[in-house]
């Protein structure tokens, strides 16, 4: 009898302690691979990739098309390879990058392709800044660009090479001239799309020691946050020209950072470190998840939060406050497309350069909805009865595949 009220005691006691997580493990992939890159492309489609450094898989990739609840792992066709970081454009095309100038490219469906890009050397960093340009950086201060939404990549080094510029780890822009490059104890940047580099004179990577930046985002063309190592967070608010140093109560290295808007944000690192802010950085909080190991990425859709990890796992956040937004998708060409939104009917006009290809509509985990022959016409008609009301994505092809026209489409 006393053993027994002695356990209700226990029970009573202990009950408050047992507070549920923030942060929750969805899945644990085995074997537990270090999942290093994460990529939300909408409210449905989710992408991670990993670094396979433990054998016994091929699979590389990490796909969920509902939201994170269920997933699928694909073969990148590169056993044995590690692969860092993923983008993409539009949030169909998607490209992962990894070791030895490796560049995989999937457009929603089950495989990889492997794109050239001329170089052996381990790729650190991707970033798209629209549907039709970007970037890559990789170690020995090599940069490549595409102006064609990845098809090619031409090597863009020019005077970024200098002191500390062994590797390119991070790359943001702003807006087609406006960019930054970073990685161990330097910020570079650039007013004129890449040309030429120069040292951020405001920017002091942690003194008096190696400071490593691991992400940097910009919420409008002024305001900006980057974070790495030992806990450091830095916020701009004149456009990356000066840097201020902001408190997050942790020493950890901080691997990723997502900004919902100017003031909502959180970070994710080393040693389950996780925290966020909801003032703009004024102040940091700490936030609880049910794991003990090192966070390696973390990135949102509109209703939930996810985290990788250096196991193999994936955690997630489901009260996300709800401002979060499928991205814009920039127009690639002058092309118009009207009326946008659409009702049972969408109108496609080339103008005076008609086009002879396919228009293929996608919706926004990836599946092809329906196709529209482009016979050389000038403007060309598509009937969307029988397409549910949605966001989706126009991607006009000519009769090679190469990519003309990119569009969101709204329809009612």
């Amino acid at each position: 009898m006393k053993s027994c009220l002695l356990s209700l005691i226990l029970l009573i006691v202990s009950a408050p302690l047992l507070k549920a997580q923030d942060w929750t493990t969805k899945i644990a992939f085995s074997p537990n691979q270090t999942i290093q890159g994460l990529y939300v492309a909408n409210d449905s489609t989710v992408y991670a990739v990993s670094a396979l450094f433990n054998g016994g898989t091929q699979l590389n990739i990490k796909k969920s098309t509902d939201n994170g609840e269920t997933w699928q792992e694909q073969m990148t066709g590169h056993p044995n390879s590690n692969f860092r970081a993923l983008a993409s454009p539009d949030g169909v095309d998607v490209f992962a990058i990894g070791n030895d100038g490796l560049l995989i490219h999937n457009s929603g469906g089950d495989s990889w392709s492997t794109i050239s890009v001329g170089l052996t050397a381990p790729l650190r960093c991707i970033f798209f800044l629209d549907a039709q340009t970007g970037y890559i950086g990789s170690d020995q201060g090599v940069m490549l660009k595409t102006t064609d939404a990845g098809l090619t990549w031409n090597n863009i080094t020019t005077t970024i090479n200098g002191v500390g510029v062994s590797s390119i780890g991070l790359i943001y822009f702003i807006n087609a001239n406006q960019g930054f490059i970073a990685g161990f104890n330097y910020l570079k940047a650039t007013t004129d799309g890449g040309q030429n580099w120069s040292d951020v004179a405001s920017f002091d990577p942690n003194p008096g020691g190696l400071y490593q930046i691991k992400d940097l985002q910009f919420v409008s063309d002024s305001v900006g946050y980057l974070c790495g190592d030992v806990g450091l967070m830095y916020k701009t608010v004149d456009g990356g020209q000066n840097w201020a140093v902001q408190t997050t109560n942790t020493v950890e290295s901080l691997q990723s950072m997502r900004f919902l808007n100017a003031d909502i944000g959180y970070a994710a690192g080393f040693d389950a470190t996780i925290v966020t802010t909801s003032d703009g950085g004024a102040t940091w909080s700490a936030m609880t998840s049910d794991q003990t190991e090192n966070y390696r990425a973390i990135d949102f859709s509109s209703t939930r939060g996810f985290i990788t990890s250096q196991t193999g796992k994936v955690l997630v956040l489901d009260s996300v406050p709800t401002i979060v937004s499928v991205p814009q998708v920039k127009n690639t060409t002058a092309y118009n497309v009207f009326p946008n939104p659409a009702g049972a009917q969408m109108n496609f006009d080339a103008g005076t350069t008609p086009v002879n290809g396919v228009a293929k509509l996608y919706d926004l985990s990836g599946r092809l909805t329906k196709e529209f022959r482009m016979n050389g016409s000038g403007l060309i008609s598509m009937d969307l009865s029988g397409i549910p009301a949605g966001s989706f994505l126009l991607r006009v092809e000519d009769q090679e595949g190469k990519l003309l026209h990119r569009q969101l489409l709204i329809r009612q």
